[in-house]
């Protein structure tokens, strides 16, 4: 399994390193599309939770952020 998983993509993060021990938890090494390398926990990746390296909910909050700024003020 380690082997046909290395190097592929799984949604838009780069799999580094797959399968690997910390804590008695499966890790995994990612890539994400914007070039971040980070940790996950396998069975997050798997089940859709983690989609970035949390690139992607720092822009949705910015743009809640302003959102907001336009319709409170």
């Amino acid at each position: 399994m380690n082997n046909q998983i290395d190097k592929e993509e799984y949604n838009p993060i780069l799999i580094k390193i797959f399968d690997y021990k910390k804590h008695g938890l499966k890790f995994g090494l990612f890539q994400c599309k914007c070039g971040n390398e980070f940790e996950a926990y396998l069975y997050n990746l798997i089940s859709g939770r983690t989609k970035s390296c949390g690139c992607m909910a720092r822009k949705l909050t910015s743009i809640r952020e302003k959102i907001n700024k336009f319709f409170l003020s």
